[in-house]
This record gives structure tokens, C-alpha cells and sequence, in this order.
């Protein structure tokens, strides 16, 4: 079966792509991570800490879970950014890596990890991964029901596919 790749539709600049994309992985936060476990994908939601700065994005998880096998047996990794209140979708591939950096955990850690480890930042539990994204894909699109069904009928009348959003393909790199 062959995969066509899709059309850009960006009128963004690529700086511009780079900025969406990180904005939106800044603002959305939660994304569904996809690693592979055996010779299966396996995905789970996920709380990243965007980086852009350092193109990265870093977890703070539990050691005593399967993801730090799973990234040493296969790095390859797939983040998914979904904001379905403003129809914004963001998928990057790239690698992940377990960090034992404490200091680093210090650094980012949050109120909110206190509830997943009680000993806090030095909860010998507490691991970090950090994903370097290598390519990016996003959509923006319409969010008013009334512009999309709009956007079809124009469509329609004039025989070509909707033009619902902003979609482009991005090499990723530090913005």
C-alpha cells in the first residue's frame, strides 16, 4: 500500500511553522506518547515540559514503569498534541532518551508531581525523559462549525476539496 505524503497548505514562513508548533506544545501540554514495546506501538498520555530553546520536550516519570525499557530497547518515539477546541493537531517523531539528571529534575518539578512521588524531586522513582523532536507535522483548521460548512459548499460549487486549515510538514530545529 503506498502512503501518499500531503500537500503543504502552509503560508507560514518555516520559522513561523516552528513557532506554531511550539507555542501550541507549550500551550495543549498533553500529548499522547507512542513507543514501542516488543514488536508493538504502545501509546499513553503524557505531560511534557516544552523546551524549545534546547528542541526538546521533557517528561518527568516513573522509573518503576515499562516506558524506560521500552525507550532502551527502541528510542524512536511519536508525540501527539490534539486542542480539539480550536481544531489544532500536532504530531512529532523524533527519539527520547532517560535522563538522570537531578538537578534538572529539581528544576522542573512542579507541585503537581508531589501527588506521583511523595519524597519529591529526590524520589529515587522520579526519572526524566527528554524527546528531541527530528520532524513535526501540524494541521490548523477552522474551529466555527459555521466557516467549515461554509468552506464544503464552496467546495462543492466549485468542484475542488475543502481547504479546511493550515497543515505543512516541518523539519525541526531550535526556533
Amino acid at each position: 500500500m503506498n502512503e501518499k505524503t500531503p500537500t503543504p497548505s502552509s503560508k507560514r514562513s518555516q520559522d513561523e511553522q516552528l513557532s506554531f508548533i511550539w507555542k501550541n506544545v507549550e500551550r495543549i501540554a498533553t500529548c499522547m506518547m507512542t513507543t514501542f514495546d516488543g514488536g508493538r506501538f504502545r501509546s499513553r498520555p503524557m505531560r511534557g515540559i516544552a523546551r524549545s530553546n534546547e528542541n526538546a520536550i521533557v517528561f518527568i516519570t516513573e522509573r518503576s514503569t515499562r516506558k524506560p525499557e521500552e525507550i532502551e530497547a527502541n528510542p524512536n518515539a511519536c508525540l501527539c498534541f490534539v486542542d480539539v477546541s480550536t481544531n489544532t493537531f500536532i504530531s512529532l517523531s523524533g527519539v527520547i532518551a532517560l535522563t538522570w539528571d537531578h538537578e534538572r529534575l529539581r528544576e522542573l518539578w512542579t507541585r503537581a508531581n508531589d501527588s506521583y512521588f511523595p519524597q519529591g524531586p529526590t524520589d529515587p522513582n522520579a526519572v526524566l525523559l527528554t524527546f528531541t523532536p527530528e520532524s513535526g507535522e501540524y494541521w490548523d483548521a477552522p474551529s466555527n462549525p459555521v466557516l467549515i460548512a461554509i468552506e464544503f459548499i464552496r467546495a462543492s460549487v466549485v468542484g475542488q476539496k475543502p481547504a479546511l486549515g493550515d497543515t505543512a510538514e516541518v523539519p525541526m530545529r531550535s526556533p
